[in-house]
């Protein structure tokens, strides 16, 4: 069973941009002390895509092996690209489970159908557990309906597809920060736990039913979040507005998705992690020093 957070490991690197095992098992280490229980490899935010196969598999084997089964290892699983020989590749790796990312842009509904067949396949074929990200399917819907000036709420044929998996039993979690599709969640028979990533409306969608967060924010405010959702589930309402009131200002300064400002800080708290590879940019020194002096740590 997950715990309340899920976070997807940033890729630390040294001076010459390769990658620091070192500082790897000390992030670890430290993402444990503050209470994550579960690590994604290769999103965005861990620069899956700028890593090669070789470190890919490094950097998962290295993961299992300082973890020494205090966290489950979760890989990020791209739909658009997944072919039979790379699942086989896969299904060889000694991780816990899949975080299957839902593609962003589909171009029509045979791709749509396409996909779901391909979806529902993979899930068939995997003796895994799974997290699928539902968060570009909930805001393609939300787009769908607001181009045609209906209320998102009647989108029966997304309320079809959620129903449709959550009869896969090796679905562990779901990723979504849709107030009304977690609230429509919440109300079917399902056996999978819901997280969110928009941390700024984290106290909106622990009301309507979330019950972890998937967030890099994890790695700096861990023991903070994991607070937050536990006086969420007594129903400690009032602590954790309040709680939530000291820390608002600060999450809005952190871009859960990008690397840069998350690695500044963490190398700044001494962990090592280096700088993001090109294309993506680092944060200037001004910048860093800005961001720092604002956090207060």
């Amino acid at each position: 069973m997950l715990d309340c957070l899920l976070t997807p490991l940033i890729t630390p690197y040294n001076y010459h941009n390769r990658l620091e095992l070192t500082s790897l098992k000390h992030l670890l280490e430290h993402l444990i002390r503050t209470k994550t229980k579960t690590v994604v490899l290769g999103t965005p935010l861990g620069e899956g895509a700028l890593l090669t196969p070789y470190e890919r598999k490094i950097i998962i084997d290295k993961t299992i092996d300082y973890s020494h089964d205090r966290v489950k290892v979760f890989v990020r699983v791209d739909m658009d690209y997944l072919t039979e020989d790379e699942l086989e590749i896969l299904e060889t790796l000694a991780v816990d489970g899949y975080f299957l990312q839902y593609p962003l842009k589909l171009e029509n509904e045979l791709e749509k159908t396409v996909l779901d067949h391909h979806f529902s396949r993979l899930l068939t074929e995997t003796d895994r557990t799974v997290i699928v990200d539902l968060r570009n399917k909930t805001n393609d819907k939300q787009k769908n309906k607001q181009d045609r000036n209906e209320p998102v709420t009647d989108d029966e044929r997304f309320i079809h597809w959620i129903e449709k998996i959550s009869q896969y039993k090796n679905i562990v979690g779901v990723i979504c920060d849709d107030e009304t599709t977690i609230n429509q969640l919440t109300k079917m028979n399902q056996s999978f736990r819901i997280y969110f990533s928009d941390v700024n409306n984290a106290i909106k969608l622990l009301r309507a039913g979330a019950e972890g967060i998937y967030s890099g924010i994890n790695h700096v405010y861990g023991e903070t979040l994991h607070t937050l959702v536990q006086l969420a589930k007594k129903n400690q309402w009032q602590e954790a507005e309040l709680l939530w009131d000291v820390y608002s200002e600060k999450f809005k300064l952190l871009s859960p998705e990008h690397p840069s400002h998350l690695k500044a800080i963490l190398n700044y708290l001494g962990y090592r992690v280096g700088s993001v590879r090109l294309p993506l940019k680092k944060l200037s020194s001004k910048d860093q020093h800005q961001l720092i002096k604002t956090l207060c740590l």
